[in-house]
This record gives structure tokens, C-alpha cells and sequence, in this order.
């Protein structure tokens, strides 16, 4: 197994993973500087030297996955329970993987958010179900274009871990469809935003509820979609939008429009 290939393969699909290196190894380990194992939150390849010392480095790494950040830790052997003795450092590199946005409408808005995704470093994908707006011409930014129904791209589409969703279809049982999919697969969004009225969102979450979304799923939707930054336009929502996700993504406090306005009442 070439490990320089494997680590290709989930930089390519986006996957989030840790790196974990041994930097030095001290005495009988059969750890050697430079063994290296991937570990993602289910699954591994790879070796930094096989026994506890391997056991530890997974437990560790998905320790990382959870905190996503860096750290170095050193292990003596003896303590770990090899007889082997001696101590290895093993540095765990988070690597986030790929920023996947997926925008659900190719409209005025939609078109005016890919540009502003794709310089901010996300991969977008955008999917409508109309033939004339789901054009690679009205969105030349977008790594992908797709014309289709939501819920069947939804329902045969395997999302990376940690993508994000923009829902900003033409009509509001579009919208419903598209929340009724994600809701089912929510482990792999950090965020899902859905723009419209307070009239049309209680419509689609009172459907939402309908067919079993829960509470706790309907309060991570973030929706009227975007930061309370005004202005109306498509280009001034996209920017209030983008903004939301630069704000979730750094874990920094924001005026969110889903918090300043009145949630609809059941």
C-alpha cells in the first residue's frame, strides 16, 4: 500500500481525516520516524508500528476529528502496556477536507451566491430542477451543475461529512422537499439555510413536522436564511449569506437573522 495514494484518494473525495505521523521513536519500538496512518471516523489505513501504541493513535485521532485541531503527543511504551519499551512522538495533523456547498435553487440568488463560495475556497455544486437556470453558463463558478428533481438527486447523492446546504428554490413545497431529504442525512451538514417569509417558512415547518422532522432538527435550520446585515437584492442576500457560514465555520457570534425575528407559532 502507497500511503502518498490513500491520502490522495480522501483529499479527492473531500473526506475529513487525521494524519498522524510519528515524529521520533526512542529505543526497541517498531515504530519508525516517518510511519504514518490516516484515520477518519470510520475507517483507517496505515501503521505507526502496529500493538497499543496503534490502538492509542487511533483513539487520539478520532479525539482530534472531534475537536478538529493539531496536536502533538508522545507515548512511553512501557506505560501503554509493550514490552518493547521505550517512546514514540506522533504528531496528529487535522485535515478538514474539502468545503462542499450545495446550493438548491440556480435562480437569481443562487447565481449570485457561487461566485462568492467559490472565491471564499468552497466547491459548489448547484441542483434544479429546471433545464433553462441549471446551466454551467449562469453559474461558471460551480465545480458541478446539476438538472434534476431535489429529492432524487438528494436520495442518490453520498454528501462528504461536513458539507453545507443553501435552499433557495422558486417555490416553497421545493423548499419543503429538499428540507425533508437533508433532514433525513444530518450528519453530514454543519449548516443548512433556507431563505424565505415568515408565511412561507411556517408553511414548510409545519410539513417538516408533519412527516416526523423533529424539534431539535427544525432548530438547526437556519432560516430566514443569512446574517441581519439588510439590503433585499440577490447580490446583498448572497453576501449576508456567505457571511452566516463564514461566522459558523469560525464558531463566531453573529447577528443571524433566524434569531431576530418571531418564530412561527404551531
Amino acid at each position: 500500500m502507497n500511503i502518498i495514494d490513500e491520502l490522495n484518494k480522501y483529499i479527492e473525495n473531500s473526506k475529513e481525516f487525521v494524519l498522524a505521523t510519528v515524529v521520533e521513536a526512542v529505543g526497541s519500538t517498531p515504530a519508525r520516524a516517518g510511519f504514518k496512518m490516516i484515520i477518519s471516523k470510520d475507517d483507517f489505513v496505515g501503521t505507526v508500528g502496529g500493538g497499543a501504541l496503534e490502538y492509542k493513535t487511533v483513539d487520539q485521532a478520532r479525539e482530534q476529528l472531534k475537536e478538529r485541531k493539531s496536536i502533538l503527543k508522545e507515548y512511553d511504551l512501557a506505560e501503554i502496556g509493550m514490552t518493547c519499551g521505550g517512546y514514540v512522538k506522533v504528531f496528529f495533523e487535522y485535515m478538514p477536507g474539502g468545503k462542499n456547498l450545495y446550493i438548491f435553487g440556480a435562480g437569481h440568488v443562487g447565481q449570485a451566491v457561487s461566485p462568492i463560495a467559490n472565491q471564499l475556497g468552497f466547491k459548489v455544486t448547484v441542483v434544479d430542477n429546471r433545464p433553462e437556470v441549471a446551466t454551467k453558463e449562469n453559474h461558471p463558478n460551480a465545480y458541478k451543475v446539476i438538472c434534476s428533481e431535489f429529492k432524487e438527486y438528494i436520495e442518490n447523492t453520498v454528501f462528504p461529512d461536513n458539507s453545507y446546504a443553501i435552499i433557495v428554490t422558486n417555490k416553497h413545497k421545493f423548499d419543503g422537499t429538499v428540507l425533508n431529504a437533508l433532514c433525513k442525512i444530518p450528519e453530514k451538514f454543519i449548516y443548512i439555510g433556507m431563505i424565505g417569509s415568515l408565511h412561507k417558512i411556517g408553511l414548510v415547518m409545519e410539513d417538516l413536522k408533519n412527516n416526523g422532522v423533529t424539534d431539535e432538527q427544525i432548530e438547526k435550520i437556519y432560516t430566514p436564511i443569512g446574517l441581519d446585515i439588510g439590503g433585499d437584492s440577490p447580490a446583498e442576500i448572497a453576501v449576508g449569506i456567505m457571511a452566516e457560514i463564514i461566522a459558523i465555520e469560525n464558531k463566531k457570534p453573529a447577528p443571524h437573522m433566524k434569531n431576530r425575528w418571531a418564530k412561527p407559532k404551531d
